[in-house]
């Protein structure tokens, strides 16, 4: 079982087929802007800008933020690599915090420390889906006159508080890859309320063509080709229109995990925090080596032998060799993030998976724990 499958069982091919034979299958055609519209709104946004991935949809949010040389950026230390390369590709210094014990998003309580008269932004990430403290985080943002970017490439659908992530800080990030709820294959899209931050981010996605003069070419900034196509875009509208279903089937295995795994010893299984849905991107746990009677590579190598894939979880940022090379990696201590990369990893989340083959994988895991 391999820990994520597409599910593609709506109006995809359809919707693809129609692209194909209107030839419209480049950047300009009917299903870019409609999905754009409809995914904006399903995030309760004014506009949304489709681009090439999740990191780009970063990227471009941080430009459009105003984010260059000299500036900082506050993120967790605990998240994908993607997050930190759209800090680094503006030039930008990223500043870590460590992640909440129960959430492993942004600690609130830790950002106030890490402000300085350069930072520029504070990137709170929505790891595994599950929404970071958001009005802890908008107050101190507000406080010191930051922007937010929220990177909700994992939080499709999940909501904070009622409010969905991406729809609260000014600009909101998704990935559309094939691993996320809704997916394009490749892909991705910003949201955000603010027409001036949108307009800067079309600027640069576009080769920094004069958005009132397109055909000018006078180009009086460094533009990039992050443009989406139609087709991906028809998959995306097929996608979308069956987003709140598969967040409910994605919901009810982790509540299947959760019910099966909890009373295992040595187990952790994620908290979900009230005022809070998660949107559970992957159905991530941590191990207690001592308590379960194995390691955490012990038990996915276990598991690959009885035909279940696994993942381990994220190793920090502020250690990463690409940090390291350039002068920028942080020397101290990052207990949480830390004891996360070397007890954690994630089940198979597919949102097609059935309650049988999660009852395997669970049977599987207690099987192997010293309580077997």
């Amino acid at each position: 079982m391999p820990v994520c499958e597409p599910l593609l069982d709506g109006n995809e091919e359809k919707y693809v087929v129609q692209a194909l034979r209107n030839g419209w299958i480049s950047s300009s055609g009917a299903f870019v802007s409609e999905f754009e519209e409809r995914f904006a709104a399903y995030c309760g946004r004014r506009f949304g800008l489709t681009t090439t991935s999740g990191t780009t949809s970063l990227h471009l949010a941080l430009l459009a933020a105003g984010v260059t040389s000299g500036h900082e950026v506050i993120l967790p230390d605990f998240t994908m690599v993607s997050t930190l390369f759209a800090v680094l590709y503006c030039g930008a210094r990223p500043v870590f915090v460590d992640v909440d014990e129960d959430t492993w998003n942004l600690n609130p309580a830790d950002i106030e420390k890490k402000i300085t008269r350069r930072t520029k932004v504070i990137l709170p990430a929505h790891i595994f889906g599950h929404p970071a403290e958001m009005t802890s985080i908008l107050d101190v943002a507000k406080q010191h006159g930051l922007a937010v970017v929220e990177d909700a490439a994992q939080a499709h659908g999940a909501l904070y508080e009622g409010q969905k992530c991406g729809g609260m800080g000014e600009i909101g990030c998704f990935s559309f890859f094939a691993n996320k709820l809704i997916t394009t294959g490749e892909g991705g899209m910003l949201v955000t309320d603010d027409e001036e931050l949108y307009d800067r981010a079309r600027y640069y996605r576009n080769l920094c063509f004069d958005l009132n003069a397109p055909r000018d070419y006078q180009h009086r900034d460094l533009g990039y080709n992050f443009r989406f196509t139609n087709l991906q875009a028809a998959v995306g509208l097929g996608q979308l229109e069956s987003i709140d279903r598969y967040l409910g089937m994605r919901r009810a295995t982790a509540h299947r995990y959760n019910e099966a795994l909890r009373d295992v010893p040595g187990v952790r299984v994620p908290i979900e925090q009230p005022g809070c849905k998660s949107a559970y991107w992957m159905y991530a746990i941590t191990i207690a080596p001592a308590v379960f009677g194995m390691t955490r590579d012990t038990l996915m190598a276990e598991l690959k032998e009885k035909g279940i894939d696994s993942r381990m979880l994220f190793k920090p940022m502020h250690s990463q060799p690409v940090l390291q090379a350039r002068g920028l990696a942080d020397p101290k201590p990052y207990p949480v993030t830390e004891r996360l990369a070397e007890t954690g990893l994630y089940l198979p989340t597919s949102t097609s998976l059935r309650a049988e083959q999660v009852a395997y994988i669970c049977e599987m895991v207690g099987s192997l724990g010293k309580g077997r």
